[in-house]
């Protein structure tokens, strides 16, 4: 995966690829940034977008759009539990996550 890639999903402008890490960049780093899964899904599937369209590189486009294909594909396992109000909702909605709009 590009460096370009990895900024686009952490939400960073588009740099230099350099290749390696950012400093003290880790995966524990970023629970803090969202409440709940949904923000942290809403906001990769707009890192995503802004990826596709201002990378250059056809392969990289071609995986970040699979990559959103699965994006999407929770977002929408998501709703579809909330409309069904079953366990898996029900569990989200006692952590404070939000389902679907007007439903909180």
């Amino acid at each position: 995966m590009s460096q370009a890639f990895a900024d686009a999903l952490q939400g960073a402008p588009p740099g230099p690829d350099t290749g390696g890490p950012p400093d003290g960049g880790g995966a524990g780093d970023q629970t803090d940034q969202y409440a709940n899964s949904m923000e942290a899904l809403d906001a990769a599937e707009q890192a995503l977008h802004a990826f596709i369209q201002l990378d250059h590189d056809e392969p990289d486009r071609a995986m970040a759009a699979q990559a959103l294909q699965v994006i999407l594909k929770l977002k929408s396992g998501n709703q579809k539990s909330a409309q069904a109000g079953d366990l898996k909702s029900f569990t989200r909605a006692l952590a404070g996550a939000p389902g679907l709009p007007g439903l909180r």
